[in-house]
């Protein structure tokens, strides 16, 4: 196939662009480059030959880095919203470019173009060649593919489903919605897809590509009973093709938002002042990734501004507490084939008994990031934190055996959603703001509550929150 440069890329996309105006020419992902599920594609489309590579690469070590790589990103993303009933916003994004990264001891030069043409990428990599100052490396002789895992295999493109598969399934879900009681009385339905491919090429000799898809189906619902109105909302997604939308998701994904709202017209309001906390599945990863994850990530630890610095090897929390950081769980979002380093995606204990194991990354500085998108230097980043899925009855024993003594202790708080969670710092503090839940009183029934905000401290939860559900 011949290679298609960026200023003919932009043109076709331009054309479709002004005819998506005119016609729903984006029922056919005209963007979706044929043969994008083969291998080297970067190299078929547009040109990124392992000479071209090698060539950016020496320029990016050409005054004395440590390290360099080359993070080639083509992005297909699709926005369909459903509001009072109709479809009435369609949009697509296409991002296409190369993030060029040189490393010298702990500091990192980065420079990125959306031309993939050689003369923009060599720029590009003299930009980031800057953060050194010594005499000049080379990359290494030959690159060799990565060996990787499958975690999200898509049989059909994203790109390829056209817009008259989607239409149906937001409208099913507004349709169930409604049809689930009669309080409803607005419903907005959004379906997000997006097809990222990415090509990683390391001055170390590390070639790997990866398609990762991404799409989730949201619901938000607006419901009204005596004068008082309430919002609630579910949405269902992760690495998954189209075909996983069948109709039972969509009627699950309904009946959940709905259910949500029409529950919260018997809340009261949550009383004040510390309480016991049992967290249900889903938000037990949150609390994680808050209280405790950050402060695992490598680089807080190298530049020693971690709590758990100095805590390697020493308890932080009961001996029953193991912490997994998976990037291995078929089709969840946290879940990577290869980062943006071109490092398979790995299962790592946290914590194992209570104490500090292995850290989120290796205490390099090329080991400590991941790329969202080409055009920004890498923040840092999470896969998914969870407990050993094996030990989810013990889980559920335990927070059955908190519940109960929470009533024993007069009050305590059963957490069933979460609405937002915010880090406040990196080092100390995290806030959660929940809804809904329940409020269990001794003898007398739970009652459900509106919501409630939660505060901690990173260095102390760990060892604290003993009876965290699943």
């Amino acid at each position: 196939m011949a290679v298609m440069s960026r200023r003919n890329f932009l043109k076709t996309g331009a054309a479709a662009t002004a005819a998506t105006m005119a016609a729903p020419v984006l029922s056919r992902g005209w963007y979706g480059l044929s043969g994008a599920e083969a291998p080297g594609y970067f190299e078929r489309e547009f040109g990124v030959s392992d000479g071209l590579c090698r060539k950016v690469l020496a320029e990016a070590l050409s005054r004395g880095g440590d390290y360099a790589d080359l993070f080639f990103e083509h992005t297909i993303t699709n926005y369909l919203v459903l509001e009072d009933g109709q479809v009435n916003r369609a949009m697509c994004d296409v991002a296409l470019g190369a993030g060029i990264r040189t490393v010298k001891d702990d500091q990192v030069g980065y420079g990125f173009t959306q031309d993939l043409g050689e003369k923009a990428m060599l720029a590009a990599a003299a930009t980031a060649a800057t953060i050194a100052s010594a005499k000049p490396k080379g990359p290494a002789g030959k690159f060799v593919p990565l060996e990787k895992g499958d975690y999200y295999p898509l049989d059909i493109l994203l790109s390829s489903v056209p817009l008259e598969s989607k239409l149906p399934l937001v409208k099913a879900v507004n349709e169930k919605c409604f049809a689930l009681s009669p309080l409803v009385t607005k419903v907005n339905v959004v379906f997000y897809d997006e097809q990222k491919r990415i090509l990683v090429v390391t001055s170390d000799g590390v070639k790997a590509e990866d398609l990762l898809p991404r799409t989730y189906l949201n619901v938000g619902v607006v419901a009204e009973k005596d004068g008082r109105r309430e919002r609630s909302g579910w949405n269902i997604g992760g690495r998954r093709e189209f075909s996983f939308y069948t109709p039972a998701v969509a009627d699950r994904l309904a009946k959940c938002a709905v259910d949500r709202a029409v529950f919260l017209f018997e809340a009261i309001q949550p009383p004040a002042g510390e309480m016991p906390v049992v967290l249900g599945p889903g938000i037990t990863g949150v609390l994680l990734h808050e209280a405790v994850g950050h402060g695992m990530e490598a680089d807080f630890n190298r530049k020693k501004t971690s709590t758990y610095s100095t805590m390697i090897g020493k308890k932080v929390a009961e001996p029953f507490v193991t912490i997994i950081d998976d990037a291995t769980v078929p089709n969840l979002l946290g879940s990577i084939n290869v980062d943006d380093e071109g490092t398979p995606g790995q299962k790592n204990r946290s914590r194992r008994q209570g104490h500090p194991g292995e850290l989120h990354a290796r205490q390099d500085l090329r080991q400590v990031l991941r790329r969202e998108t080409h055009g920004k230097r890498p923040p840092a980043k999470l896969p998914a934190l969870c407990h050993p899925a094996h030990a989810e009855h013990l889980h559920a024993r335990r927070a059955g055996d908190a519940r109960r003594r929470h009533q024993g202790r007069g009050q305590g708080h059963l957490r069933r959603g979460c609405q937002q969670w915010t880090g406040e710092d990196r080092r100390r503090r995290f806030r959660l703001l929940c809804l809904p839940g329940q409020v269990d009183r001794k003898r007398e029934a739970g009652r459900s509550h509106q919501g409630r905000e939660h505060h901690g401290k990173r260095s102390q939860d760990a060892g604290q929150y003993h009876h965290a559900g699943g």
